[in-house]
C-alpha cells in the first residue's frame, strides 16, 4: 500500500507532462491550419495577379496593334 501511495504523485506528474504535451500539439495542429488558410489565400491572390497580368498583355497587344494602323507623316 505504501509503494502505491509513492507512485501516485509520479502518475500525477505524468498526467500533468502528457495534458501539456496534448495542448501544445493543439496549438500546433490551428497553428498548421492558419498556416493552410494563409497559403490557400495566397494562391488565390496570385492566380487573380496572373489573370489581370495575361489581360494586361491582352490589351498591351491590341493597342499595339491599334497604333500600328495609325500612319505618320511628316
Amino acid at each position: 500500500m505504501v509503494q502505491v501511495q509513492k507512485l501516485a504523485p509520479q502518475f500525477d506528474a505524468v498526467l500533468q507532462g502528457m495534458q501539456s504535451q496534448s495542448v501544445g500539439a493543439q496549438q500546433i495542429t490551428e497553428t498548421m491550419m492558419q498556416l493552410n488558410d494563409a497559403t490557400q489565400q495566397t494562391v488565390e491572390s496570385l492566380r487573380a495577379t496572373s489573370e489581370a497580368v495575361h489581360q494586361l498583355q491582352y490589351a498591351a497587344g491590341d493597342l499595339q496593334a491599334s497604333v500600328a494602323n495609325f500612319a505618320v507623316t511628316v
